[in-house]
């Protein structure tokens, strides 16, 4: 078992019966916000720089780095680079946007799957960072109408808030989005079968959320829904693993069954 602290850029390692076996300690610039075990002990890890203000207000997007750790936390090496987290600036400060996107990265055995939510496309890499496949659903439709676009932005600020001079800035600097992010989260199964989530805006919290499903091959096999308020931990052969938070945001480690067809 790995627990990772990424403010003290701390890893403890635990046997499986629970006793402590090791710490790692990493430390330089861009201290790793996971770490993704791989079968020779080495780790997969994603990294985001720091964005500084110039003066210039607008969005602008992080650039992640993912890197290639030795056991210890040594000889980093960079698999692959891609756009991160976006960031709003405005007169005031800094926020996040509405419609946000941010990288993905998910790790499988020697394979490591990234994308950037720009489109239905996410790449598989080697550890050595070479490319493997490029799997994409072309024509996808990620268009926002404008009623989706102000249901956003009054859910993020609605008129029940007092806003200050700052939150009145953050307001006004949204920028005024014309297609959704195309999915909010990247789970690669226990087959190999990579799971797409659906971007899901926070005035649309408490729906089913929507899941594209593709197999080792990149093939689309469709799409199915999983309940409301459920996120996706890990996916086996016949099991969903997540956590559910019920109508009083209780959290509820469950256990959702899997039929593959």
């Amino acid at each position: 078992m790995l627990a990772y602290d990424p403010s003290g850029g701390r890893a403890t390692l635990f046997d499986s019966d629970g006793a402590l076996r090791r710490i790692v300690t990493l430390d330089g610039p861009d201290l790793p916000r996971q770490l993704h075990p791989v079968p020779d002990g080495r780790y997969v890890a994603p990294a985001s720089g720091g964005l500084a203000f110039d003066g210039v207000a607008g969005l602008r997007r992080l650039e992640d780095k993912v890197l290639s750790l030795g056991s210890d936390g040594d000889g980093r090496d960079t698999v692959a680079t891609l756009p991160g987290e976006e960031i709003l600036f405005f007169e005031q400060g800094a926020t996040p946007p509405t419609w946000g996107k941010r990288g993905h990265l998910a790790v499988r055995d020697q394979e490591v799957y990234v994308g950037s939510a720009d489109s239905v496309e996410f790449r598989v890499l080697g550890i050595d960072g070479h490319l493997r496949m490029i799997v994409r659903v072309a024509g996808y439709d990620l268009t926002l109408t404008r009623a989706e676009v102000d249901s956003e932005l009054f859910a993020w600020y609605p008129d029940s808030i007092e806003l200050g001079a700052i939150g009145r800035g953050a307001r006004d600097a949204q920028p005024n989005r014309e297609h959704r992010p195309a999915y909010a989260s990247l789970v690669v199964d226990r087959l190999g079968y990579t799971w797409l989530q659906r971007f899901e805006a926070r005035h649309e919290a408490g729906s089913p959320t929507e899941w594209l499903v593709f197999d080792t091959s990149g093939r689309w096999l469709g799409s199915l829904q999983l309940p409301p308020r459920f996120e996706v931990f890990r996916i086996g052969e016949g099991w969903i693993l997540g956590k559910r938070v019920d109508e009083f945001d209780v959290e509820h480690v469950q256990v959702l069954s899997l039929i593959r067809d």
